[in-house]
């Protein structure tokens, strides 16, 4: 509570000295603002995301999983030439991914 009330004292003094105290006041509506829109059309509107943010998480976890899975054979089971090179192999995929 004391961080959100020193925050709002410090907007206010912000407002204050860049000169925007009131604007709230004054402030257009966006050209997209549509007064009569029913409460149920905006919760469609956000349950529609719901499958896009589904397949992306989805599409993570599997990235995740393969990226741990490749970890663990490289560390665990694999006794090939260059061990010691390749245990850093899951580095290098974190890397390109971001």
């Amino acid at each position: 509570m004391v961080f959100v009330e020193w925050w709002r004292i410090h907007e206010r003094l912000l407002s204050l000295r860049i000169g925007t105290r009131g604007s709230a006041r004054v402030e257009k509506r966006r050209v997209e603002y549509r007064p009569g829109m029913k409460w149920w059309n905006k919760d469609l509107r956000v349950f529609a995301s719901v499958p896009l943010i589904t397949l992306f998480a989805t599409l993570l976890a599997v990235i995740l999983t393969g990226i741990f899975v490749l970890e663990v054979f490289v560390t665990q089971l694999y006794e090939g030439p260059g061990k010691q090179f390749v245990v850093s192999v899951p580095c290098l995929f974190i890397i390109d991914i971001d």
